[in-house]
């Protein structure tokens, strides 16, 4: 495809489990010349007020597939094609580069769901003994009358991630920042500062808030900006 316009970044924003008509904190980049492509899960759906998340990890590689070779097909040599992944988000890109090898240059996670928090593990599995949906409804769901929910049949599915042990045997070939909460009591930040170790992630590109899993979006913003900075095209 051809670029109508020079691009440094070419970024592909991988959400937590919402809907396609929602905004998603991934695509918070404040730099100019940057082209956003969002990967919408076709399993997460609202029906009135209740957001449905049917989640499927092979259903959404397929969804992130389809929006990496659109990203593809928009790069050019002085471009660098980055991702920033969120929440479940990361635990789909992470087990699409366990497999697969693409020419990213560059990868962002925030809040990355590596591994259940593990003082949930215990909740998830009595919700699935007997047979009870799992409600995530947000603040910002609150706000809007919306309700979200994880239906119980696709918690088994969750509590089997575990993103260390699939990038165990993963060389680092991209820069890799990571933005944790460090009271997130949904993941487990262990296990994410493991995957961020994994991938060639160091200090200077870790960094860590006084919140939960939802981030405080200036500074986080200001430091996703400044790393992406650092790895625009020369």
């Amino acid at each position: 495809m051809e670029n109508t316009r020079k691009l440094d970044h070419i970024v592909i924003c991988v959400p937590g489990l919402i809907t396609s008509e929602e905004h998603s904190r991934t695509e918070q980049v404040g730099i100019e010349n940057t082209l956003l492509l969002r990967t919408n899960y076709s399993g997460v759906q609202r029906d009135g007020n209740t957001i449905t998340c049917n989640f499927s990890m092979p259903e959404s590689l397929e969804d992130f597939q389809r929006t990496l070779e659109k990203a593809i097909s928009y790069k050019s040599e002085s471009s660098r094609l980055g991702v920033i992944a969120s929440s479940m988000g990361a635990a789909v890109f992470n087990h699409f580069i366990a497999t697969h090898a693409p020419e990213i240059d560059w990868v962002v996670y925030t809040s990355p769901f590596a591994k259940i928090n593990p003082g949930m593990t215990g909740y998830l599995k009595g919700q699935i003994q007997n047979h009870q949906d799992l409600e995530i409804t947000s603040s910002y769901d609150k706000e809007r009358g919306w309700r979200r929910v994880i239906p119980f049949q696709r918690l088994s599915e969750i509590l089997d991630i575990n993103c260390a042990e699939k990038l165990k045997d993963r060389k680092p070939s991209f820069r890799v920042s990571t933005l944790l909460g460090e009271k997130d009591t949904i993941i487990d930040t262990g296990a994410a500062l493991t995957c961020h170790r994994i991938l060639g992630g160091n200090e200077k590109t870790l960094f860590t808030y006084q919140s939960d899993h939802y981030l405080p979006y200036d500074q986080s913003s200001r430091d996703i900006a400044g790393f992406l900075t650092q790895s625009k095209p020369q």
